[in-house]
């Protein structure tokens, strides 16, 4: 005979229900916090999105990691290049192959000295060296920070002249095109928070020439930075400090574990003494400025991590675009 079913019988299936339902959400939660590209608070790994470049096609490289990528970009034939048509400098476009594999490029190659630059968002700059080899500094320096939004970029002579070689992003805008067509950022979230690492690196790199031409978006909402020929200059101070407000984790920890002695010997051959001394001096003042902030407004309001929710309201980029000395076209670059 079946038993009925007392109060008591009632009360602890509905204590087992609940406790399930709490395993549920907590699971749910930790895979959503634990989202790309940072660190799993858990268990300590990195959590990184699968990053996958593109040939001509549009179809998958088979590259592994920046390491084949760079090997590829100084090693494989020059099957044919054509002038991108913008930009003081006439960069272009490179078809490169080998082994059967083959990837756009871009080719800069532009070395001079200016005394006074106007920048984009006004003000001016002074003796900026407009150089190629900015590029491939640019590059080294980011994945000496561990942020992997800067193209695989080498140094590499083509028919007798001197250049930087960087792969070319596959599918994407740029930030202007964005605007101009009117189209809004798949996830606004995303976007400022990738804007305002944005700003943490150009400070960090004191590039004078940011704008909405050297800004790819890839079509997962992905921003690409790009063009970092003005950059590197002798300016020790911070060209903008009160537009740092907030920085990714990852970006914050690269920052904090940035080691002198390393940066000194990957771009001291490069730079020179005097500018690696300016990058080493902004630097510090980038870290105390986020220190800074970090005291005033409390950690979370200044360090995110992308993929965690938020309630931040944010708001459309409505800025029209800068016309500087490379405005790209759709393609890129």
């Amino acid at each position: 005979m079946m038993r009925r079913m007392q109060p008591s019988d009632v009360y602890t299936a509905g204590l087992v229900l609940l406790q399930a339902l709490l395993v549920v959400s907590a699971t749910s939660t930790a895979v959503l916090a634990a989202g790309p590209p940072e660190q799993n608070t858990t268990t300590g790994q990195q959590v990184t999105a699968p990053q996958q470049w593109l040939d001509p096609e549009g179809h998958p490289l088979p590259f592994q990691d920046h390491a084949e990528i760079v090997d590829f970009l100084r090693h494989a034939t020059v099957v044919s290049t054509r002038a991108i048509g913008t930009g003081v400098t006439n960069p272009q476009q490179l078809l490169l192959e080998a082994s059967g594999i083959q990837a756009h490029a871009i080719f800069r190659y532009g070395d001079t000295n200016q005394r006074e630059l106007r920048r984009p968002g006004g003000g001016t700059a002074r003796w900026v060296h407009d150089s190629y080899l900015n590029e491939v500094v640019a590059f080294e320096l980011a994945q000496l920070l561990g942020i992997d939004n800067v193209p695989p970029t080498v140094e590499r002579t083509i028919d007798g002249v001197p250049g930087s070689v960087q792969l070319w992003i596959e599918g994407t805008v740029t930030e202007g095109d964005q605007l101009n067509t009117g189209q809004q950022p798949k996830d606004l979230v995303s976007w400022h928070r990738q804007v305002a690492d944005r700003q943490v690196f150009d400070e960090l790199i004191g590039n004078v020439d940011r704008n909405q031409g050297n800004t790819l978006i890839d079509p997962n909402g992905r921003l690409w930075l790009i063009d970092h020929t003005r950059a590197f200059g002798r300016q020790r101070a911070l060209l903008d400090p009160e537009r740092i407000t907030r920085c990714s984790r990852r970006l914050w920890q690269g920052l904090q574990a940035l080691d002198e002695r390393v940066v000194t010997e990957r771009l001291l051959p490069t730079l020179g003494k005097q500018r690696l001394r300016s990058l080493l001096a902004r630097h510090s003042k980038l870290i105390e400025r986020i220190e800074a902030e970090i005291a005033r407004r409390g950690e979370a309001m200044v360090i995110f991590s992308y993929g965690a929710s938020s309630f931040e309201i944010v708001r459309p980029p409505t800025q029209p675009p800068e016309t500087d000395h490379q405005q790209p076209a759709r393609e890129q670059h």
